[in-house]
């Protein structure tokens, strides 16, 4: 779509986001079905690493939203395209010393696509490359180095967490410089919920100008999972209001109003007209931090109760 409708010659950069159904051909697994949703965000006109950064900022504060634990933000770079002929050449030198001892998968990714070795699953295989095969971050330039240098840098005053995973690639071949996966221990082997990068040359090979991009992509069943393995994921209200006859009811629905729509707050508003023990017990049950009491002298008075429930 950037392509067919020249947006690059309408501004600069855009920053765009989408949703949206998708297929994948391969044997599903557990948050892996053939036909599965997807979003994803793509910053497509910057070269620079303050662009990286904000695009793993955002990826990172949407399952910080959904208050998703056990996170890790993986991160690492893979230089630019014009180290990875040296680099693939001394890979496939030093793999083929082992390659008769590597599982089939790592065998048939030698010649097709040899950075994928070290997203292999086996642990007996990355013991192996661990021990025998040199990893990308060590061959890349100087200037790849200050470009992470940099991402890291505002990670860290954005108080953005992350790992330098050295070994972490992408398995496309045109990501290049900044890779980053998010990944959360509840979804067991099948751990990513995201992953991203920066691919400065993927428009070009498309028929479209040279123009440096970044962007991630995320599964919403695996997000899914990760909400659904959680102790709790439902958070309790910040507030009951509790309320006792028809005037009540007008003020407490509009209370209820403001309080959601001003001041952000989470109000459940009692609508079966309970007892007053009923609607007190229907607070405790749900855990709200708060109840508000309104009744017909509370009106009276310009008055209401609150109740902390902690």
């Amino acid at each position: 779509a950037y392509i067919q409708h020249q947006l690059g010659n309408k501004n600069p950069i855009h920053r765009l986001y989408y949703f949206d159904a998708l297929f994948r051909r391969e044997r599903p697994q557990k948050g892996r079905q053939r036909q599965f949703y997807q979003f994803g965000a793509e910053a497509i006109g910057s070269p620079n690493p303050e662009q990286d950064a904000e695009i793993i900022a955002l990826a990172y504060n949407i399952y910080k939203g959904f208050d998703i634990q056990d996170m890790t933000v993986r991160l690492n770079s893979i230089g630019s395209a014009e180290i990875r002929p040296a680099y693939l050449k001394t890979l496939r030198s030093s793999v083929r010393k082992i390659e008769n001892i590597l599982c089939k998968t790592c065998q048939t990714r030698i010649e097709k696509n040899a950075l994928r070795l070290f997203d292999c699953k086996n642990s007996e295989c990355q013991k192996l490359l661990d021990e025998y095969v040199p990893i990308i971050f060590e061959s890349i330039s100087d200037d790849d180095q200050t470009h992470f240098d940099m991402v890291t840098r505002i990670l860290n005053e954005m108080d953005i967490p992350f790992f330098h995973d050295k070994k972490l690639v992408r398995g496309l071949d045109y990501y290049s410089h900044t890779t980053f996966e998010i990944t959360s221990s509840a979804l067991g082997a099948q751990d990513a919920l995201c992953g991203g990068g920066r691919y400065n040359g993927l428009i070009e090979q498309l028929g479209g100008k040279s123009t440096p991009a970044v962007g991630f992509a995320a599964g919403v069943e695996r997000l899914i999972l990760a909400i659904d393995e959680q102790e709790s994921s439902v958070k309790p209200p910040d507030i009951y209001i509790v309320h006792l006859g028809d005037k009540a009811a007008i003020t407490a629905s509009k209370l209820a109003n403001d309080l959601r729509n001003n001041c952000g707050k989470t109000v459940v508003l009692e609508t079966l007209r309970r007892s007053l023990k009923a609607q007190m017990r229907e607070a405790g049950r749900c855990e709200a931090e708060i109840t508000i009491i309104i009744g017909d002298e509370e009106i009276s008075n310009d008055k209401i109760i609150v109740k902390d429930m902690s």
